[in-house]
């Protein structure tokens, strides 16, 4: 907690905005050019963490106060594209003691217009906030009518930069939880295509905004790694590593992920005991069995069979078990 001390200084020196952008003699006493150093003593701000704020070119400031009765209300403003429309206020009265403190959020909240154009759609993490230190405000009465409001104009009532904290990307403030599509069997040219019973797409979400405690465990084919020092966590993949067997793909992706039509795999793709490479020593794309003198050749569709039955009718010559 400051001083009084410092506080009582502050009363009669720019601080905590940046010396030159208040307090200008001669200015519009509706603007905030003409704001009173006792007004405020002190104040400071935090950045969230998903604010695009560049310390070198946006700023900081008081946008406007407006007073209705004896009570004041300060809206602070940022110029970062991410923040701009999003007001931090601060409310005092004209009774409180000098010197009285009040912390403030800007929350965005989930589906609002400001949430879906520029912060995050958790809706429940401050995008900025802070603090104020109000002094005196006799003297800021006396410039300000009731149902009046002192205004901002450009460049004026800058926070010092020292007094802002930007924690963009600083931590993590909830995660997200998604699997990206599985690689997909396809058919030659030539075949049907295959038929799959629900809508395909690139990601396929599991939960959005996690919050709170959140225990990362090693799935299938998984690992995970933590560097303390730096703060990182490394997820990558090790054939056999995490849960489940090894190499194993008929872990659905997601509620109800069904193989194609005429399938049993989820990628839809055909194992190695499910593909005819070669008939006696011959291979090739595509094999054509036809029935002769003594054999009969049925399709067996679905079971995904041919059946081939010997049956001797037919033949010219018999088959002679000793030869």
């Amino acid at each position: 907690m400051a001083r009084a001390d410092f506080y009582n200084e502050n009363a009669n020196r720019a601080y905590p905005f940046i010396a030159g952008t208040v307090a200008v003699p001669g200015a519009n006493p509706l603007t905030t050019a003409a704001l009173p150093n006792s007004a405020i003593v002190d104040a400071g701000f935090v950045l969230g963490v998903q604010n695009d704020f560049d310390a070198a070119v946006h700023t900081v400031y008081l946008h406007h106060i407006v007073r209705s009765g004896d009570t004041f209300s300060f809206y602070f403003a940022c110029s970062a594209p991410s923040l701009d429309g999003i007001y931090l206020v601060f409310t005092r009265s004209l009774s409180d003691a000098p010197y009285s403190v009040e912390h403030s959020e800007a929350v965005v909240e989930q589906n609002s217009e400001s949430s879906e154009t520029s912060m995050s759609q958790c809706g429940d993490e401050p995008v900025w906030s802070g603090y104020l230190v109000t002094g005196d405000l006799h003297e800021l009465a006396a410039l300000i009518a009731d149902g009046q409001q002192m205004i901002s104009v450009a460049g004026a009532a800058r926070i010092e930069p020292a007094l802002i904290y930007n924690a963009a990307a600083s931590w993590v403030s909830s995660l997200n939880l998604a699997n990206d599509d599985r690689t997909r069997a396809t058919n030659p040219a030539d075949c049907l295509e295959l038929i799959w019973p629900f809508a395909r797409r690139d990601l396929h979400i599991n939960s959005t905004c996690l919050l709170g405690d959140i225990r990362l465990a090693a799935g299938h084919n998984i690992i995970l790694r933590q560097d303390n020092d730096s703060g990182t966590i490394y997820i990558g993949a090790s054939y056999g590593a995490g849960s489940g067997a090894p190499g194993n793909s008929q872990i659905p992706l997601f509620a109800g992920e069904q193989p194609p039509v005429g399938r049993y795999t989820l990628d839809g793709a055909l194992r190695c005991n499910d593909v005819i490479r070669s008939i006696n020593g011959i291979g090739g794309r595509h094999f054509e069995i036809k029935a002769g003198p003594g054999v009969t050749v049925t399709a067996d569709h679905a079971n995904h069979r041919i059946v081939l039955a010997f049956d001797m009718k037919q033949l010219a010559v018999c088959y002679d078990e000793q030869s």
